[in-house]
């Protein structure tokens, strides 16, 4: 509660339980949520039908401090992200929000993906493996990793990313915004902007692919 706030998102996240009759928002506070600040604990999971929110764009940040990854969602439903601001996430498997087998009731709205690195495999900022979230008002900004530095989507992935801003990520092979491999996104009004990779700078589609960019802004990648 407000009188009685838990002391990490961690814990938090460890006693509540929500439903599809009684969904939950976790309010976090602003400030900095962090090993070193806050004694925080990553990764942390994504939880069916509980909403992680911050108290306003880009004043509720979670620091991982290049320690982990920072957040993995397994067959969620209806789980969700909203107004934070996920930076130095580090991994050698993902590093900002991993998503593995999720429908397309997960959310990740206003949220910030700064300055997270993976050290091998693809996606840095979300990940999104056979799931479809929708990913709206975002900001991904320095992230780099080996392809989808940005937003990674592989094995039949359909998410929709509407109004984001992809600025400066880069990736050592494809895709320093977006790579998708076997998957099929909605792309509309976003700007895909100054990011860079060996191949597909902005972005890098498969030939398996069958996705949608509508009125966006693709330059200088």
């Amino acid at each position: 509660s407000i009188d009685a706030p838990f002391q990490t998102l961690d814990h938090a996240l460890s006693v509540v339980v929500g439903s599809a009759l009684k969904q939950v928002i976790v309010h976090l506070g602003p400030g900095t949520f962090s090993p070193s600040a806050t004694g925080e604990a990553f990764p942390l999971p994504l939880i069916p039908y509980v909403t992680i929110q911050g108290s306003d764009e880009g004043e509720s940040i979670l620091d991982a401090e290049f320690t982990s990854g920072m957040f993995l969602g397994l067959y969620d439903e209806s789980s969700g992200l909203k107004n934070v601001t996920v930076t130095r996430g580090s991994d050698q498997y993902y590093a900002g929000v991993r998503l593995e087998y999720c429908p397309d009731t997960v959310m990740i709205a206003s949220c910030r993906f700064i300055d997270n690195h993976v050290q091998e495999y693809p996606g840095a900022g979300v990940t999104c493996f056979e799931s479809s979230p929708i990913i709206t008002d975002g900001y991904f900004y320095g992230n780099s990793g080996t392809m989808g530095a940005a937003i990674m989507c592989f094995n039949n992935a359909h998410p929709i990313i509407q109004r984001c801003k992809l600025i400066n990520n880069s990736a050592m092979d494809s895709g320093g915004g977006i790579t998708c491999i076997r998957s099929s996104p909605l792309i509309l009004d976003s700007i895909i902007q100054g990011n860079s990779a060996n191949t597909g700078g902005g972005l890098s589609l498969d030939r398996r692919c069958e996705s949608s960019v509508v009125n966006c802004l693709i330059a200088e990648n």
